[in-house]
């Protein structure tokens, strides 16, 4: 296998290198399946501990696209972190308040968005197996990409 020296490509060339190399460039890095997934995904987060303990090694929350529902995953892992339990709806509220507005955002927007997550779990309804089916098939994409990115830093770092 010949090396390739970074420094003697155009400018053309490192920019497709450097989309190659992006783990975010061949694709989104956010889920493909829809809103309405993320809003079940985080649903059944929300309301049951084994659902959180099984999705949170595969979800991160940067696969969110809705930075509200980013936040909401963020500060779910947070205090499931750090108190080993779901966190009841006011501290939830609370948390989620702290962080719209360390980050400039209208608090409101994203209650309002947690709202509408919590309504829309359904118990009755056993999507559990099918939901982690959808975060690991997207998990097993994203690791892929992340891999193939570290493989081609390493080989054009030498």
């Amino acid at each position: 296998m010949r090396l390739i020296n970074v420094e003697s490509l155009s400018e053309q060339e490192k920019m497709k290198l450097a989309a190659c190399v992006s783990p975010d460039a061949g694709g989104d890095s956010t889920f493909q399946f829809g809103p309405e997934i993320e809003q079940m995904v985080l649903a059944a987060m929300l309301r049951e501990r084994g659902f959180l303990v099984q999705a949170r090694s595969l979800v991160s929350p940067k696969y969110f696209a809705n930075q509200a529902r980013e936040a909401i995953c963020e500060t779910l892992y947070n205090h499931f972190e750090n108190y080993r339990s779901i966190p009841p709806s006011q501290v939830l509220d609370i948390e989620l308040s702290a962080a719209a507005a360390a980050r400039g955002k209208p608090p409101g927007v994203w209650l309002a968005e947690l709202k509408a997550i919590r309504h829309s779990y359904e118990p009755e309804l056993q999507v559990r197996e099918y939901l982690l089916d959808k975060i690991e098939e997207f998990a097993k994409v994203q690791a892929l990409k992340l891999a193939y990115s570290k493989t081609v830093e390493v080989v054009f770092s030498n």
